[in-house]
């Protein structure tokens, strides 16, 4: 009896020794850099060559966002020639805990298409934008001692929306599966990979029957201390025929590691007495207050980009002494959605993205 004590004792404590942790799978240094290729892909996901463009991703560093220890990624896109020279203009929040990897949330570029959505349809108290800005949180997206291929609920969440000649339920779900491990061939040399599929979509309900509407399944590639190396998004295809609109596809991206990813440190993760805070208040209408500190005196310019990377506002361009600062932004006059605010100080320079809500 005391022999099975110790061997079942073994086994347990030899599972949590090696059991896999999420972190395992990230940089461990902030200053890491990632360049991609996207291929865009056609309704029969076949690849469109000729409008292939490159992405960079930069670790940048390690913050305290929204109650948890994050790391925060910065993404840019655009020509090779040009890609360096660009500002960040996206950015994406990651912590882990365990064998979990939690994301956070936020509207984003799917801010955009709900906006054409509620602009197709108005219902009662509720827009799409003020519904999915409400579940902007930290969710268990990767899930690394997930059984194979067993569907997981990252959240699910039903409502019902109404006009004067319309009710419906809807169901709104961002689910994960962990797929079976992969090993695949890259520019760099070959990854075994962690895989997943996670989709994010909405039904309609005819009583506990849901019938799909929107669903964009992704399919991520993710390789010890690298990250995601490949990313596969299928053409989406959307159908609104029950409102009267002609069903439409979005295009699909297949996006592919490219170069090894850098340990270069960036100027701001050098420089942790400088600081650029999140704006508030945000979502916002129609000004926000943006606070930043500096640890020296020195130039300082802080700059307003849209969607599309195009400088629209300049709030700032000036000599500063050291010490913290707090500027306003009316955007009155601008539509609605998201922008991003990008302070440069010295070597320093990080950005920010918010969301004007009218």
């Amino acid at each position: 009896m005391k022999r099975v004590t110790y061997i079942l004792l073994f086994i347990c404590c030899a599972g949590y020794i090696n059991a896999q942790q999420a972190s395992d799978y990230f940089p461990s240094q902030s200053g890491y850099k990632w360049r991609f290729i996207v291929t865009p892909l056609d309704s029969l996901n076949n690849e469109i060559e000729t409008d292939r463009f490159f992405r960079q991703d930069s670790f940048a560093l390690t913050t305290d966002y929204e109650g948890n220890i994050a790391n925060l990624v910065l993404s840019k896109e655009g020509l090779e020639q040009t890609i360096d020279l660009q500002p960040y203009t996206d950015s994406l929040y990651l912590y882990f805990s365990g064998a979990n990897g939690y994301e956070y949330f936020e509207l984003g570029g799917l801010g955009e298409f709900l906006e054409f959505v509620d602009s197709l349809i108005s219902f009662n108290n509720f827009t799409f934008v003020d519904f999915f800005a409400s579940l902007e949180d930290w969710y268990s997206v990767y899930r690394f001692d997930e059984n194979v291929n067993t569907e997981y609920s990252i959240f699910s969440v039903d409502t019902t929306v109404s006009n004067d000649s319309l009710d419906l339920s809807l169901r709104f779900e961002y689910l994960g599966e962990r797929l079976e491990d992969d090993t695949i061939m890259t520019k760099i040399g070959n990854f075994a990979c962690k895989r997943f599929l996670i989709q994010q979509g909405v039904s309609l309900l005819f009583g506990p029957f849901p019938v799909p509407v929107a669903y964009e399944l992704d399919t991520v590639w993710v390789a010890e201390d690298n990250w995601i190396i490949q990313d596969i998004i299928p053409a989406t295809d959307i159908d609104l025929s029950f409102i009267g609109i002609p069903a439409f596809f979005l295009p699909g991206l297949k996006t592919e590691i490219i170069d090894q990813p850098t340990a270069i440190k960036e100027p701001s993760t050098q420089l942790n007495n400088y600081s650029l805070y999140q704006n508030y208040p945000n979502p916002f209408n129609p000004s926000t207050k943006i606070e930043f500190r500096i640890a020296e005196s020195g130039y300082v310019s802080l700059k307003i980009y849209d969607i599309l990377g195009n400088e629209i506002a300049t709030l700032l361009n000036d000599e500063k002494p050291a010490g913290a600062y707090q500027v306003e932004w009316n955007a009155e006059g601008f539509s609605s959605g998201m922008y991003f605010y990008e302070l440069v100080a010295g070597k320093m320079k990080e950005t920010r993205k918010m969301i004007l809500m009218k």
